[in-house]
């Protein structure tokens, strides 16, 4: 986004920061501009391109005005549609790792269980390809384990902060294991870890 809001000015662009958007305007069948929060003026544009899930996009932007079958049936059973979600964990390591790929999916070493369901596939990405995440011998790694389990974090955090944090420490520690034993260079070289 650093470079986006540098360069989209240079190029007559108009560009807001950290200023929700609350409703995407649409006139004779297009869509012609946006409003945002705390104000009822029209900001006019050529295109309006939403990056946000279908939910957002059709619910709260297009306010329920435009409903599209095939979202609507998984909006309104949740039992059958249930919200992907994903844990992701990250590591700083003193490692170079560009001689690997920079993305692979990987069956982890050791069970990986989150809200009783085994993960039998992760995703592992490093970004030594960007020096602003990776400086010069160093390496960000990123695990996603994809899941369904949306409500066990949210619920978690809502009745034990503690238990989440430990929940969380738990599944860091795992991934340790793995980032080490996928990448043996990084064995002892963690500096960073963050899970969210």
């Amino acid at each position: 986004l650093t470079r986006t809001a540098a360069c989209f000015p240079s190029l007559g662009g108009k560009l807001y920061l950290k200023t929700p958007v609350t409703e995407i305007v649409i006139e004779a069948g297009r869509a012609t501009g946006i409003k945002i929060v705390g104000t009822d003026k029209t900001y006019k544009s050529d295109y309006i391109i939403p990056a946000t899930d279908m939910h957002i996009l059709l619910r709260v932007l297009l306010k329920d005005r435009y409903p599209v079958p095939y979202f609507e049936q998984r909006f309104n059973d949740p039992e059958n549609y249930p919200l992907l979600s994903g844990t992701l964990i990250a590591f700083g390591v003193n490692a170079d790792l560009s001689r690997h790929p920079h993305c692979l999916s990987f069956e982890p070493a050791e069970p990986i269980f989150v809200g009783g369901d085994r993960k039998k596939t992760i995703i592992a990405e490093h970004y030594c390809f960007d020096s602003r995440f990776s400086p010069k011998g160093k390496s960000t790694v990123q695990f996603l384990i994809n899941d369904y389990n949306y409500d066990y974090w949210r619920k978690l955090k809502t009745t034990s902060i503690e238990k989440y944090k430990a929940e969380k420490k738990r599944l860091s520690d795992i991934l340790a294991r793995e980032l080490q034993q996928l990448y043996p260079e990084t064995t002892g070289r963690i500096e960073m870890t963050d899970v969210c």
